[in-house]
């Protein structure tokens, strides 16, 4: 979908309703995780019981805050967030349970109006001895798409929509020896985008099962299979992936990790369709130093699309941290994704991109004050992009 100057709607808070049953089957995949999660505190043990409270407010000058095209778009954010978190730690055993989330009220000046944000989780491990580790977890976060273009291109189709996802994660790592591990994982994310009129609900049921073999203290090789069911509006498609691993520390400060694979994708939306075989992987490169923290990423997958069909997406990025001073530090991150359809109806590629710097200064042990500036953009048949810089306040106790 394109925008013209004088069809761009200005926007307001709009969240999309979601039908009975796939609240209720959210509600109950959060309950089960919560109960999981619960499991590895219903026998006495030594606990510590540690809880952080966090307030943040900002202040951001955006020339383009949706990336619409046309000109007056610019507008100051005003922000103000709260997070609490609880963490609950079995000093015996090695279980744990953290519960958090974050609350963010932000407000434009003008053209956009006002929007309530934020995101809560529980995760839940269970560590009854050095062979058996479970783990779940649950989320939900809400957010608005222009700021979610790095991991969701879809985003970028409508980014002035507002992003609901839900997931859930079960994995269970199993050492039998020393040396091997065996994980077997469950995952589910739904996300949809209230005030949309282009972009759809998605739906993604992965199930993995990896195995991994130490080879030596800085080698790690591994081989795994997943399968997953995704769905986004009428279009249905699984995905079936072998591949191989490896974790491999070249030194205490640089370690290299990559996945790379076959994956099988069908179709099963209705009309007649034809099965695709191809390379998916992806990989990271991690630099740890005194002063420095510096990392490359990239993936090659096929993922389902809100727009309502299977995409072949492309990403790449990096981020470096460097340590000025006491309690000063400068970072920058870039980020970029592409994604193409895969068959059918030809359709245009979607990008997006993402350039941030920041100053992060400790002013106390409980008080850092950051400055950032940074520039986004996304194509979609056509550019716009837009820059913004601003400084926030954050209180930690």
């Amino acid at each position: 979908m394109s925008w013209s100057s004088h069809d761009a709607p200005d926007v307001q808070t709009q969240v999309a309703d979601v039908d009975g049953s796939s609240r209720r089957r959210r509600c109950q995949g959060l309950r089960a995780v919560l109960l999981l999660g619960g499991l590895a505190f219903t026998q006495p043990a030594a606990t510590a019981v540690k809880y952080s409270f966090a307030t943040e407010a900002g202040l951001q000058g955006l020339d383009n805050p949706f990336l619409l095209p046309g000109k007056d778009r610019g507008a100051v954010l005003t922000e103000i967030a709260v997070n609490p978190t609880l963490t609950v730690s079995d000093n015996s055993g090695g279980s744990s349970l953290d519960i958090g989330g974050t609350a963010t009220g932000r407000a434009y000046s003008q053209h956009y109006g006002q929007f309530l944000l934020g995101d809560a989780h529980v995760t839940g491990v269970v560590r009854r001895n050095e062979y058996l580790t479970l783990n779940a977890s649950g989320s939900f976060q809400r957010s608005l798409s222009a700021d979610a273009l790095v991991v969701d291109v879809d985003a970028a189709a409508d980014p002035a929509s507002v992003r609901s996802t839900v997931a859930a994660l079960a994995s269970l790592a199993w050492t039998p020896t020393a040396g091997d591990t065996v994980t077997p994982q469950f995952n589910f994310e739904h996300s949809s985008y209230g005030g949309s009129a282009v972009l759809r609900g998605t739906s993604t049921t992965t199930g993995d099962l990896e195995y991994a073999r130490r080879l030596s203290e800085r080698t790690s090789i591994g081989a795994g299979a997943r399968a997953a069911a995704n769905r986004s509006g009428a279009a249905q498609f699984d995905t079936l992936a072998v591949f191989a691993t490896l974790d491999r520390r070249f030194s205490s400060r640089l370690r290299l990790t990559g996945e790379a694979g076959a994956q099988r994708n069908h179709d099963r939306s209705p009309g007649p369709h034809r099965n695709r075989l191809g390379f998916a992987g992806r990989g990271g490169l991690c630099l740890e130093e005194r002063l420095l923290t510096a990392c490359l990423n990239g993936a090659m997958t096929s993922e389902i699309s809100a727009l309502g069909f299977l995409q072949r997406r492309y990403s790449v990025g990096g981020s470096a941290t460097r340590r000025l001073g006491p309690g000063l530090s400068a970072g920058l991150a870039a980020d970029y994704s592409r994604s193409n359809r895969e068959q059918g109806i030809a359709a245009a590629a979607q990008s997006a991109a993402n350039v941030r710097g920041t100053i992060d200064w400790q002013m106390a042990s409980s008080l850092k004050l950051s400055g950032e500036a940074g520039y986004r953009q996304r194509n979609v048949g056509f550019d716009v992009g837009g820059g913004f810089v601003g400084v926030r306040l954050r209180w930690q106790k």
